[in-house]
């Protein structure tokens, strides 16, 4: 047996393990079972010598894991299962054994998934009389086995269960709306000739205690125990009477359930020759009902061990061993070999194309156990989880002898099947022959995007298709799709695997139209992939929504796994040298509503980026990275919560003009400034550290984590020409309040802000800071100088007062805690004059110094007096209250 994850192939067979990349070169040396069950997955040394096949392997996308499980074939009869560390099957295992049923050979493993539970069946044969007795079900709940040492504590045993619960097929789900205690299907074809499919429910499956539901029994075509198969003779002239056994007419390998729908394949009878029933079930209510069926068939041909997948858009394809006997050297004459069928679900209609080989048979089959011959009842067909408008199949083939050998003469082959799907237009992206064209496998075909030959069905994409990129041979070289000066248009892009470039040359516009948030005009790394984009040339790239990494969108953790088990997609869009008008949001580790993999974007060699909408950063790995010459202006930036994704900025300005009022709590850091702009708030609550400043011109930069520096007088300093600067953090640099207004504090209340240099204000800049009580930073504003001198130039001053204070009661609004000079005044306050707020008289101390009072300090306060006395009488007041009047050269005390 055999699957696909993001970027390898498994395949597991009797005896060994090999893994291969996507163009197929192997990336480990062949494994041997006892290898991989002991020092991959941990199991003892004697357990693991025993491991004897019946394989089972998937990729599991919820919990970007592979898992296997096996067998062993000793006395000591046990049952192994393994869950990769990674998204990488080369990576390192976890594994756990249980004993089968005592006096009971447990034969047959079967393998489901879903997002809570992992579902184990077994036939169980006695090992006295070898006869079949009964079916075991085995419930683990998922958590369990990928905690840091897997676990069987919480396992539930379904023993003893009838023959109608022979080759028990539990179904695959990968729908990450499962809930908890939504349950897992499990699907029994009853053997020999039946019209019946036997469904029972498992709920429970992520905990113990799982229960067993009430089986039902659901009515569908007749089928029958497939007879066992001719193939021609070594001399391909007639069919001879050395034949492959078929096993029977049970499930024997993976259903899928694809939303509300379960696909499932078994093994009949039709004209005497073996033939595929294909069922789909309508799982939208509890107990599902058969929606459809379709045989595939032929009356020269026999068609045995299929297997089964479908994707969401209705593709549906069926991988197969194929054999027959046309006539005497007829070139038709198939000994076995790899097919497929590709069908199309529409509503309750499904339909299949004609068979397509995948490789031929070159031999006639003699296998190792007598006549009629074990023949690939493991068989295996699963979407790709990089891109699932891939499907990949394996099946054995028979393959001439190697010199020496006299029997056994097969192989495994893995082939990946693409559907064709109306409005897709999908990059040819490795040369053949039934493309056309040039290039080499490994990078994958480079030309022009116009050029029908380059697309896969030979017609260039139209404006209403979705364009698609995907796997390039190795993954890792690149190939290039250049495209024509003028406007291209098309519905959407996606570049779902490998390494692609889009050359827009001056003069040239790529604009992908599609506004919807669930299908965005472009998208990089939309699942389980590894793809890489790069847009250059200095035209022009127009889009609307964006996402770059979006994953499955599982968001924070799915059955203990983290988000960064998600990791597995990664996405990475960089523009080089163009203009980028993307007049919605843009998603980096995630889509429009949930966290997905890892988000990276580029803007590099004078590109000019605009983001009309938010950019949000979902997860921590996710980047952007902006490069001296280039720009990056954003309606809005924000990240997840719990998140601290990085902003690079090196020698250039990221611009947020964000009327959206959004927050940022991850990391800017680089050389390069901010500059808000526009109206609104943008707040940032990380620890940022970009050292080259910022400018405030218009709406509310927030300061609640940091700006530059955090010790000494740091670096990054803010200029507020227009809007303010508010916030309860800190800013690293000084302060120039040239324009706008500087307002410690939230919209929530009263805070202090902290500057680490020093602050200037001029003319026509403003402070402001509300009265709400007498503790600094929670009753009134603050505005605290670590670093530098504070000069108030003649700024204006707003106050509001909120409490009733007390004639005691020194409010220092502008506290110089370091070695600098404060100078200057407000506008509106001048020396010996007190102004009203709400119906209170408030004077300034411009030298306030807490541990003296009046005089001697670098401190602005507020002091009051209530009811408004008349001028001659403030002083006296003051005196009186506070303890201390004096007069100073040049300069009152209280003014």
């Amino acid at each position: 047996m055999g699957s696909v994850g993001p970027n390898h192939w498994m395949q597991y067979n009797n005896g060994g393990i090999a893994i291969f990349n996507k163009a197929g070169d192997t990336t480990t040396s062949l494994i041997s079972e006892t290898n991989f069950w002991q020092n991959k997955a941990g199991l003892s040394a004697a357990i693991a010598a025993s491991a004897n096949g019946d394989p089972r392997v998937a990729y599991d996308p919820l919990s970007g894991r592979w898992w296997a499980v096996a067998f062993t074939g000793d006395a000591n009869n046990r049952l192994l299962v393994a869950r990769s560390d990674t998204a990488d099957p080369n990576s390192t295992w976890k594994g756990t054994s249980f004993a089968a049923a005592a006096g009971q050979f447990a034969d047959f493993p079967t393998l489901g998934l879903d997002r809570n539970g992992v579902t184990i069946a077994v036939n169980n044969f006695s090992s006295t009389t070898g006869s079949y007795t009964n079916s075991y079900v085995y419930s683990i709940p998922k958590a369990d086995l990928l905690a840091g040492t897997p676990s069987l504590a919480n396992m539930t045993t379904f023993s003893g269960l009838t023959g109608n619960f022979f080759t028990t097929q539990p179904v695959t789900n990968f729908n990450t709306t499962q809930t908890g205690a939504s349950g897992t299907q499990l699907v029994v074809s009853v053997t020999g000739t039946s019209t019946t499919l036997r469904l029972t429910p498992i709920t429970g499956v992520g905990a113990a205690g799982a229960t067993l539901g009430s089986t039902t029994n659901r009515t569908v075509q007749q089928y029958s125990v497939p007879p066992d198969v001719t193939q021609p003779n070594a001399g391909n002239t007639a069919e001879t009477g050395v034949n492959l056994q078929t096993n029977d007419s049970r499930t024997g390998t993976t259903s899928y359930r694809v939303g509300d729908r379960i696909y499932m394949v078994r093994s009949t009878t039709v004209t005497s020759r073996a033939a595929i029933r294909v069922t789909v079930l309508d799982a939208s209510s509890a107990v599902p009902t058969v929606l459809t069926e379709q045989t595939i068939s032929d009356t020269t041909f026999n068609m045995y061990f299929p297997s089964i997948a479908a994707n969401a858009n209705g593709s549906v394809v069926v991988g197969y061993t194929r054999s027959g006997f046309l006539g005497n050297g007829n070139a038709g004459n198939r000994w076995p070999s790899s097919f497929a069928s590709v069908g199309t679900l529409t509503g309750s209609t499904l339909t299949f194309g004609a068979p397509i080989e995948l490789r031929q048979g070159l031999a006639t089959y003699t296998g190792f156990d007598g006549s009629p011959y074990r023949w690939g009842d493991y068989s295996h067909t699963a979407p790709d989880p990089a891109d699932p408008g891939i499907f990949w199949t394996t099946q054995e083939v028979a393959i001439a002898l190697a010199s020496g050998q006299t029997n056994t003469n097969y192989a495994t082959q893995a082939s990946e099947v693409i559907p064709t799907v109306a409005g897709e237009k999908r990059w040819a992206s490795v040369a053949s022959a039934t493309t056309g064209g040039s290039g080499a496998a490994a990078g994958g075909r480079t030309g022009n995007f116009s050029d029908a030959a380059n697309w896969y069905g030979g017609a260039a994409p139209a404006a209403t298709d979705h364009v698609i990129f995907s796997r390039n041979g190795d993954g890792t070289t690149g190939y290039t799709a250049t495209l024509s000066a003028g406007t291209t248009s098309v519905e959407r892009v996606s570049v779902r695997q490998g390494v692609v470039t889009l050359s827009v040359p001056v003069g040239a516009t790529l604009t992908a139209t599609n506004i919807g948030t669930g299908t965005p005009s472009l998208a990089v790394a939309e699942y389980l992939g590894t793809a890489n984009l790069t847009v250059s040339g200095g035209g022009t790239l127009n889009t609307v929504t964006t996402t770059i990494g979006a994953g499955i969108n599982s968001d924070a953790t799915t059955n203990g796994v983290s988000a960064a088990a998600f990791n597995a997609s990664a996405g990475t869009l960089t523009l080089s040298g163009v203009a980028w008008n993307n007049t919605a949001d843009v998603h980096l580790g995630g889509s429009a509503t949930a966290a997905g993999g890892r988000g990276t974007l580029n803007v590099a060699d004078a590109t000019a980026a605009v983001v009309g909408g938010t950019l949000k950063l979902w997860t921590t790995p996710s980047a952007v990275n902006v490069t001296s010459g280039a720009s990056l202006s954003v309606g809005g930036l924000t990240n997840h919560t719990g998140t601290a994704p990085v902003v690079t900025l090196t020698g250039t300005t990221l611009t947020v003009t964000d009327g959206l009022g959004t927050t940022f709590g991850g990391l800017i850091t680089g050389t390069g400034s901010v500059s808000k702009q526009g109206t609104g708030n943008f707040t940032l609550t990380g620890n940022n550290t970009y050292s080259g400043g910022t400018v405030v011109a218009g709406g509310s930069l927030l300061v609640n984590g940091q700006t530059g520096s955090n010790s000494g007088t740091g670096t990054g300093a803010v200029s507020v020409t227009g809007g303010s600067l508010r916030g309860t953090g800190r800013v690293g640099g000084a302060v120039t309040g040239t324009g706008g207004t500087v307002a410690p504090g939230t919209a929530a209340g009263p805070g202090t802000l902290t500057v680490g240099g020093g602050v200037t204000f001029t003319g026509t800049g403003a402070f402001t800071a509300r009265l709400n009580g007498a503790a600094a930073g929670t009753g009134h504003d603050q505005l605290v100088v670590e670093g530098g001198n504070v000069d108030l130039g003649g700024a204006a001053l707003n106050l509001s007062l909120g409490y009733a204070p007390g004639l005691t009661d020194v409010l220092v609004v502008v506290n110089n805690t370091g070695s600098g000079t404060t100078t200057g005044e407000f506008a509106g306050f001048p020396l010996g004059t007190g102004v009203d707020v709400g119906g209170t008289l408030v004077y300034l101390v411009y030298d306030y110094n807490a541990g003296v009072g009046f005089g001697g300090g670098n401190d602005v306060a507020v002091v009051f007096t209530n009811p408004v006395p008349e001028p001659a009488a403030v002083l006296a007041l003051a005196a009186l209250g506070l303890g201390v009047m004096r007069r100073r050269a040049g300069r009152r005390a209280v003014a």
